[in-house]
């Protein structure tokens, strides 16, 4: 008999591998592409004021500056980057975002907490991760119950192999 708990059983080190792969995928497009969590650019609702724009094409935006880009992309300084990691899996999920408080208040201000201008969202309760992300978290778990379905035919003696010659 196919015990159907196991073959829709998802473990700690599945959802630890996906939430590597997402991570990567979410962090390349807010930071790289500048597209929030619906796949849209932050470029087409909320574009940069004139002045700023000006100030961080030519370098004067910030002291330690690494960005130029004249389009949003979050990262002037790459420290708001560098603190978007992994957090944690466990059997039923997986987190991952910005731990540091600093750099986590910063990109709440570029969201919920802005006061004027277009918000620029990388994450919402309707699309908590962008297209792609769904895509791949789909695609995973896809194959993840395959890979179980798999695993408890053979181990109940129901399947077999068909030769052709």
């Amino acid at each position: 008999m196919i015990n159907f708990q196991r073959a829709f059983k998802f473990g700690r080190p599945f959802f630890e591998r996906v939430a590597r792969k997402v991570l990567k995928i979410h962090k390349r497009n807010i930071f790289d592409f500048g597209q929030n969590s619906s796949g849209k650019t932050f470029e087409s609702y909320a574009p940069y004021t004139k002045a700023y724009k000006r100030r961080k094409v030519a370098g004067k935006a910030a002291p330690n500056q690494i960005s130029r880009s004249a389009t949003p992309n979050l990262t002037l300084t790459g420290e708001m980057k560098k603190s978007f990691s992994y957090v944690k899996s466990s059997a039923h999920g997986f987190e991952y975002g910005i731990s540091d408080p600093r750099m986590a208040e910063r990109m709440e201000f570029q969201g919920p907490k802005k006061k004027s201008g277009r918000k620029r969202l990388v994450s919402t309760k309707t699309n908590p991760t962008n297209p792609m992300a769904q895509e791949l978290i789909k695609q995973e778990m896809l194959n993840q119950i395959l890979l179980n379905f798999t695993k408890e035919i053979r181990k109940n003696g129901m399947g077999y192999k068909v030769y052709t010659i």
